[in-house]
């Protein structure tokens, strides 16, 4: 068996002048999990890198059987956008082997430039495949990784540089009634684990912010990177229940590269306020918001915001 984390080094070569330059890339392939056993029943791993001007992607196998239990990683080029790929098979691969596990890593870039000060480590976390399990740490693989803030009614949205963004939804108190949050936190693969990210809300010209939490909102990821907020809805103390639905008219745009909101102007929003709806981008770039509840409780009408 494999220990619980393998340390690797891939390579990246290139001549500059005369003299040939290495860059290692340190790869740690994380083999357990806090509730679950990627290498039950594994006798093969296979390595792939891809990535920009890859055509066709590097692959390695090693046998986790043998003695040496050395993995074997491709020499990564220089480029941007490298994934390191782990599938774990019971069987040969090339001889019909099953695949049990598989990670990937966040993609990274190796420079053309050999840096001064040495790459970070490139993660791959191992799960088994057609099962779920809970994300773990990569720093101490049996423990699991935790929301920092419990939700629901919240969205998810993956960043294009693989963080999965979280925000807003609603907890839920031992009476019934709800508040809404204007928390938001990240999803880190790279580490396993759960980092804050921005709460939801603006800044004024005098500097002061103001939140805007919401549940039932919707999330999409824009053609610039942004992610497009829209509405939902808050909870304000009075019925039965302890708590009343309000809904939200605001319409958030989260920047990931400045980790700051910038909100859209009354205007552009239609005049249709709503939460419980579904909101999907199309091929031009357009995002289609459609269904959903208004004020009153009723079914409401399809816009599209440029």
């Amino acid at each position: 068996m494999l220990p619980r984390t393998v340390a690797a080094f891939a390579a990246a070569a290139w001549f500059a002048g005369c003299e040939p330059k290495v860059v290692d890339v340190p790869v740690t392939i994380v083999t357990s999990a806090c509730d679950g056993t990627p290498l039950t029943q594994v006798t093969h791993l296979r390595v792939q890198v891809s990535g920009d001007k890859i055509d066709v992607p590097l692959r390695a196998v090693s046998s986790v059987s043998s003695a040496e239990r050395q993995v074997l990683i491709p020499e990564v080029p220089a480029g941007k956008r490298r994934v390191i790929e782990v599938r774990a098979y019971a069987g040969d691969p090339a001889a019909g082997g099953q695949v049990k596990s598989i990670g990937r890593s966040l993609p990274f870039d190796v420079p053309v430039v050999v840096p001064d000060v040495p790459m970070k480590p490139v993660n791959v976390f191992l799960r088994p495949v057609d099962t779920f399990t809970q994300p773990s740490l990569v720093s101490t693989p049996g423990t699991c990784s935790r929301l920092l803030n419990a939700r629901a009614g919240h969205t998810a949205t993956l960043l294009p540089n693989g963080l999965v963004f979280i925000a807003g939804g609603y907890q839920q108190a031992a009476g019934g009634a709800r508040s809404a949050l204007d928390k938001a936190e990240y999803v880190n693969p790279a580490t396993g684990g759960f980092e804050e990210a921005p709460e939801m809300g603006l800044v004024n010209s005098a500097g002061l912010f103001t939140p805007l939490a919401r549940a039932f909102h919707t999330a999409n990821l824009l053609a610039n990177g942004q992610v497009l907020l829209w509405m939902g809805e808050e909870y304000s103390s009075g019925d039965l229940n302890g708590s009343t639905a309000q809904l939200r008219a605001s319409v958030l745009l989260f920047d990931p590269g400045g980790a700051a909101y910038v909100g859209l102007p009354p205007q552009s929003l239609n005049n249709i306020v709503r939460s419980h709806h579904t909101a999907v981008r199309d091929a031009t770039g357009k995002v289609l918001v459609f269904g959903g509840l208004t004020r009153a409780g009723q079914p409401a009408k399809t816009v599209v915001a440029d």
